[in-house]
């Protein structure tokens, strides 16, 4: 073996032993995003395993009441929330409690800014005739930020991931501009209105929703 020959086989040696670290470097990194991404703490969580908890529907849905329909089984899993549509023109929503809201607020309270994701499932009874609108509104006061999903739910159970941070496309309701992270903090930190669409479609129609968590 000649000398330069020696220095090629050493040279790809050392490529090797490099690549090899880099991929256990990338391979450790991704362990540890996962991990700390499915351990992240719940800050507000809703599976409706406890029973009817206060969420309501706000809109054009079960008739005159404000009550949703109770579903002891059929969920993801379990227990989960119905409602279905009036079909008089108008759009409802998921409103959450109170109670929920709270868990949020000393969240941002406590953490001094909230970078967490809304996540939960939906479902509806029909996919035909859909139409557009927002799809979560989060709101203090007169301020009020619209998110819209990229795809509406299906027959079976859709679950959704809304990040709560302006990059994600949240938009200023009033202005239609892109939400800045001042409006974000501004909202959350005081937050006393959370909408989830529930109808997706023009016509009658069932909705339901599962494992709203905040993250």
């Amino acid at each position: 073996m000649t000398e330069s020959q020696s220095d090629s086989r050493k040279g790809c040696g050392c490529l090797f032993a490099i690549a090899s670290v880099l991929c256990l470097l990338v391979s450790l990194i991704v362990i540890l995003f996962f991990h700390f991404r499915i351990q992240a703490p719940v800050l507000a969580e809703e599976t409706f395993e406890e029973g009817d908890t206060g969420w309501i529907v706000v809109g054009d849905a079960q008739g005159e009441s404000d009550k949703p329909t109770y579903e002891t089984e059929g969920g993801n899993p379990g227990a989960y929330m119905s409602a279905i549509d009036d079909a008089v023109g108008g759009v409802w929503f998921w409103s959450a409690p109170d109670s929920f809201l709270h868990q949020v607020t000393a969240a941002w309270a406590e953490r001094g800014s909230l970078r967490a994701v809304l996540t939960f499932d939906l479902k509806q009874s029909d996919l035909s005739s859909p139409f557009e609108d927002k799809d979560v509104v989060l709101a203090a006061g007169q301020r009020r930020l619209h998110y819209r999903h990229a795809e509406p739910p299906g027959l079976d159970w859709t679950s959704y991931r809304v990040p709560l941070r302006p990059a994600a496309g949240w938009t200023n309701a009033e202005t239609g501009e892109p939400a800045t992270a001042e409006e974000m903090q501004e909202v959350v930190s005081a937050l006393d209105t959370l909408w989830i669409r529930g109808e997706f479609r023009t016509g009658d129609d069932v909705g339901g929703i599962d494992n709203i968590r905040i993250r």
